[in-house]
Protein backbone atom coordinates (compact mmCIF):
# COMPACT_ATOMS: atom_id res chain seq x y z
CA UNK A 1 0.00 0.00 0.00
CA UNK A 2 2.55 2.46 0.94
CA UNK A 3 4.55 2.00 -2.53
CA UNK A 4 1.20 2.76 -4.50
CA UNK A 5 0.86 6.21 -2.53
CA UNK A 6 4.60 6.91 -2.74
CA UNK A 7 3.78 7.13 -6.68
CA UNK A 8 1.47 10.42 -6.46
CA UNK A 9 3.65 11.98 -4.05
CA UNK A 10 7.08 11.40 -6.09
CA UNK A 11 5.48 12.74 -9.08
CA UNK A 12 4.22 15.54 -7.40
CA UNK A 13 7.35 16.39 -6.24
CA UNK A 14 9.37 16.07 -9.77
CA UNK A 15 6.62 18.55 -11.09
CA UNK A 16 6.82 20.80 -8.82
CA UNK A 17 10.38 20.99 -8.33
CA UNK A 18 9.83 20.83 -12.46
CA UNK A 19 7.64 24.14 -12.28
CA UNK A 20 9.98 25.82 -9.49
CA UNK A 21 13.06 25.67 -12.17
CA UNK A 22 11.04 26.79 -15.04
CA UNK A 23 10.09 29.65 -12.58
CA UNK A 24 13.53 30.74 -11.62
CA UNK A 25 14.63 30.94 -15.40
CA UNK A 26 12.12 33.63 -16.12
CA UNK A 27 13.31 36.88 -16.93
CA UNK A 28 12.29 39.51 -14.08
CA UNK A 29 9.29 40.92 -16.42
CA UNK A 30 7.96 37.45 -16.48
CA UNK A 31 7.90 36.60 -12.64
CA UNK A 32 4.56 37.08 -11.44
CA UNK A 33 5.44 37.81 -7.77
CA UNK A 34 7.57 40.41 -8.61
CA UNK A 35 5.02 42.74 -9.64
CA UNK A 36 1.80 43.06 -7.75
CA UNK A 37 -1.49 41.71 -8.57
CA UNK A 38 -3.02 45.29 -9.92
CA UNK A 39 -0.30 45.50 -12.48
CA UNK A 40 -1.74 42.42 -14.49
CA UNK A 41 -4.95 44.96 -15.62
CA UNK A 42 -1.87 46.46 -17.82
CA UNK A 43 -1.95 45.69 -21.62
CA UNK A 44 2.01 45.39 -21.35
CA UNK A 45 1.33 41.74 -19.42
CA UNK A 46 -1.56 39.43 -21.24
CA UNK A 47 0.58 36.58 -20.80
CA UNK A 48 1.42 37.14 -17.46
CA UNK A 49 -2.51 37.28 -16.50
CA UNK A 50 -3.02 34.18 -18.83
CA UNK A 51 -0.83 32.20 -16.72
CA UNK A 52 -2.58 33.76 -13.84
CA UNK A 53 -6.02 32.95 -14.90
CA UNK A 54 -4.58 29.19 -15.46
CA UNK A 55 -2.86 28.82 -12.35
CA UNK A 56 -5.96 30.42 -10.51
CA UNK A 57 -8.69 27.93 -12.49
CA UNK A 58 -6.56 24.80 -11.91
CA UNK A 59 -6.27 25.42 -7.76
CA UNK A 60 -9.96 26.43 -7.96
CA UNK A 61 -10.70 23.31 -9.56
CA UNK A 62 -8.68 21.72 -7.71
CA UNK A 63 -10.57 23.03 -4.35
CA UNK A 64 -13.97 22.27 -6.14
CA UNK A 65 -13.17 18.77 -6.06
CA UNK A 66 -11.86 18.21 -2.96
CA UNK A 67 -14.51 19.83 -1.32
CA UNK A 68 -17.45 18.19 -3.15
CA UNK A 69 -15.54 14.44 -3.59
CA UNK A 70 -14.66 12.73 -6.97
CA UNK A 71 -17.89 10.08 -5.93
CA UNK A 72 -20.51 12.70 -5.72
CA UNK A 73 -19.35 14.34 -8.89
CA UNK A 74 -19.64 10.83 -10.52
CA UNK A 75 -23.08 10.48 -9.05
CA UNK A 76 -24.42 13.42 -10.51
CA UNK A 77 -23.38 13.02 -13.76
CA UNK A 78 -24.63 9.77 -13.77
CA UNK A 79 -27.51 10.77 -12.82
CA UNK A 80 -27.66 13.57 -15.35
CA UNK A 81 -26.94 10.91 -18.31
CA UNK A 82 -30.31 8.73 -16.96
CA UNK A 83 -32.55 11.49 -16.93
CA UNK A 84 -30.82 12.30 -20.96
CA UNK A 85 -31.74 8.90 -21.57
CA UNK A 86 -35.06 8.98 -20.47
CA UNK A 87 -35.76 12.08 -22.62
CA UNK A 88 -37.80 11.18 -25.62
CA UNK A 89 -35.28 13.41 -27.47
CA UNK A 90 -32.17 12.82 -25.37
CA UNK A 91 -29.98 11.95 -28.18
CA UNK A 92 -30.43 15.03 -29.97
CA UNK A 93 -30.01 17.05 -26.24
CA UNK A 94 -26.39 14.72 -26.01
CA UNK A 95 -25.40 15.78 -29.53
CA UNK A 96 -26.11 19.30 -28.92
CA UNK A 97 -24.12 19.22 -26.04
CA UNK A 98 -21.66 17.74 -27.59
CA UNK A 99 -21.70 19.99 -30.30
CA UNK A 100 -21.90 23.24 -27.94
CA UNK A 101 -18.38 21.92 -26.40
CA UNK A 102 -16.97 21.38 -29.73
CA UNK A 103 -17.52 24.97 -30.38
CA UNK A 104 -16.30 26.28 -27.78
CA UNK A 105 -12.78 24.38 -27.30
CA UNK A 106 -11.93 24.74 -31.66
CA UNK A 107 -13.09 27.94 -31.99
CA UNK A 108 -11.00 29.79 -29.77
CA UNK A 109 -8.19 27.82 -30.67
CA UNK A 110 -8.94 28.05 -34.21
CA UNK A 111 -8.30 31.89 -33.87
CA UNK A 112 -5.41 31.85 -31.86
CA UNK A 113 -4.15 29.68 -34.78
CA UNK A 114 -4.97 31.88 -37.41
CA UNK A 115 -3.35 34.84 -35.77
CA UNK A 116 -0.44 33.22 -35.16
CA UNK A 117 0.36 32.12 -38.51
CA UNK A 118 -1.50 34.87 -40.07
CA UNK A 119 -0.69 38.43 -38.06
CA UNK A 120 -0.93 40.74 -40.54
CA UNK A 121 -4.71 39.96 -41.12
CA UNK A 122 -5.64 41.13 -37.79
Amino acid sequence: MTGDSSKPISFLRHHIASAHRRFQKLSIRGKVSSRSLYSFCDERSPSQLLIFAIVLFYCVLVALIIIVTPARIAQTIYDWGQRIREHPLGWLLLAALIRMYALYVSHPLSLFVYQRSCPSHL
